[in-house]
């Protein structure tokens, strides 16, 4: 059904302890998650903000940063770091995701926001390689967000409350909105994700949210391949990935070394994929049959008995973004199955009615004395009869005798 496909409502909030939002310009986070990120702030969430490259192919590299510190206050986030990367050259290697890890660790991150591997600008495809690296290393989950190009979302965040702040961060970046206005098109961006939502939610954010534990491969299974494979730069010498200098799982560290030739993956990658999709051939995602283990996409039908499991735990183990999604996730269900339930009552009085029209239709005078007339127009209507045709051989005995 469709509400398998994409999300039918709306959480408040992706839970999270503390947030890492990596922007490959300044602007992009504001343009991709700002309306999340004004959220966390008002929930007393640390929201910690890093922009990789310095911008400086569109712009003057200091006015940028001094646009992204404004942008951030009205977002009610701390101080933007600067990682000053030369615009338009971000690559993914060891020294970078060391240092993303840091940060994860250094400021008790849980959740990274990065840009979809369906992004054009290759900054943006580099930092949704340099997430995937990171979660892989440190185990947080990674929310993909959307820019440039849509997503395939399995989470909307209802921003309604929180889209005219968004869009006044967003007003910030005038050195960027004078050479396109990107505000109207987030701002078109963000109302057509309402397309699923209830009337009452007038802007929306849209999310791929994935475990860290293979989530490359799930991206693997979403994407083509060459939107989310390494950098061929960022190998060791024994030919794997960071992941596996991270302490990544072996497997997961072949498979990311694998090189891509031509945007095809070696035979051992197909195989490994392959391998995976037969075993884990009923793990559902977003309604799509998924062969990959580990990372586990929210989808509201598949997430109701961990809302479950987590209702029946006692209150002293406290509360955990898990559980706390898992609750939203679930009372997002219920109001799901409360919706079909009352457009199915709806159906059945509609058909309840019709039923009673053409019963008082049956039973009336009318159509007592007009049944002569139905009758003479079936005899009309009704096709008439063929006659039999004679046999070839009763013509030829017919004519032999004449």
């Amino acid at each position: 059904m469709e509400h398998d496909l994409v999300p039918y409502h709306a959480l408040a909030r992706i839970p999270a302890r503390a947030v890492l939002v990596l922007a490959p310009h300044p602007d992009d986070e504001t343009f991709g998650c700002g309306g999340s990120m004004a959220i966390h702030a008002d929930e007393g969430v640390p929201v910690h903000v890093v922009v990789l490259t310095d911008g400086a192919l569109y712009g003057d590299a200091q006015v940028r940063e001094q646009e992204c510190r404004a942008a951030c206050a009205v977002l009610g986030c701390g101080e933007p770091a600067f990682w000053r990367i030369a615009d338009r050259s971000l690559r993914v290697d060891e020294a970078l995701v060391a240092r993303t890890v840091d940060c994860v660790r250094d400021g008790g991150i849980d959740l990274v926001y990065a840009p979809s591997p369906w992004e054009v600008h290759p900054d943006h495809r580099a930092a949704a390689r340099l997430a995937v690296e990171a979660a892989r290393a440190s185990g947080v989950r990674v929310a993909f967000y959307e820019v440039g190009a849509p997503l395939v979302p399995n989470v909307f965040v209802d921003i309604t409350r929180w889209v005219e702040r968004k869009h006044a961060a967003g007003a910030k970046y005038a050195s960027q909105l004078a050479q396109q206005d990107y505000a109207q098109q987030v701002r078109g961006l963000n109302r057509y994700r309402t397309y699923t939502l209830g009337a009452q939610v007038q802007a929306a954010e849209a999310f791929l949210l994935l475990d860290a534990d293979g989530i490359e491969r799930e991206l693997m299974r979403l994407v083509p391949g060459e939107m989310v494979a390494l950098d061929p730069r960022f190998r060791g010498d024994d030919g794997r990935g960071a992941g596996a200098h991270a302490g990544a799982a072996p497997a997961e560290a072949a498979h990311a070394g694998v090189a891509h030739a031509g945007g095809a993956h070696a035979e051992g990658a197909h195989a490994e994929v392959a391998h995976a999709e037969a075993a884990h051939a009923g793990v559902a995602h977003a309604g799509v049959e998924s062969g990959l283990p580990g990372p586990r996409p929210v989808s509201f039908g598949a997430i109701v008995s961990e809302a479950q499991a987590a209702a029946s735990r006692p209150a002293t183990e406290g509360s955990s973004p898990e559980l706390e999604l898992a609750s939203q996730a679930a009372e997002q269900h219920r109001l799901h199955e409360a919706e079909l339930a009352r457009l199915l009552a709806s159906r059945e009085a509609q058909l309840a009615a019709r039923d009673a029209e053409l019963a008082a239709l049956r039973s009336s005078t009318s159509w007592r004395i007009t049944a002569p007339l139905r009758w003479l127009a079936s005899l009309v209507r009704r096709p008439p009869r063929s006659s039999p045709r004679s046999s070839p051989r009763s013509s030829h005995r017919s004519s032999h005798r004449s």
